[in-house]
């Protein structure tokens, strides 16, 4: 796997080459993102037959690392970020734009038993 020449580069942002470290404009514009979900990055590439063993070796980390990073145990640093979007983007062939994001608000379990089952929102009957 090749990645970019900005990805190589600590603090450039992948495609766009800006660092956002450097770049208070750029690190503005970043924080409002959602971050990647990183649990629907790698579900996405198990898809495409490749083990949490080969994705590791892919992007030079360690399987029991992306086991971490899927069941939410921990989050990758930047470089290895860069390169578990980089191998997403390869195996699913869809650009960065499209990198599956989280939620900007999770719902506690209360407030998703509040909004009812898809039928009572459908037909605005009240939940229990």
């Amino acid at each position: 796997m090749n990645l970019c020449d900005p990805c190589e580069t600590a603090g450039t942002c992948i495609k766009r080459g800006e660092c956002i470290f450097e770049n208070p404009r750029a690190r503005a514009r970043f924080a409002d993102e959602p971050g990647v979900s990183w649990w629907h990055v790698i579900v996405m590439i198990e898809k495409h037959s490749y083990t949490h063993a080969a994705i590791a070796a892919a992007i030079g980390s360690y399987r029991g690392t992306v086991e971490d990073w899927k069941n939410g145990g921990a989050e990758p640093r930047h470089e290895m970020g860069e390169r578990l979007c980089a191998l997403w983007r390869v195996v699913t062939g869809r650009p960065h734009e499209e990198i599956p994001r989280k939620l900007e608000k999770s719902l506690s379990a209360s407030e998703f038993r509040d909004l009812g089952t898809p039928r009572q929102r459908k037909t605005g009957i009240p939940a229990d």
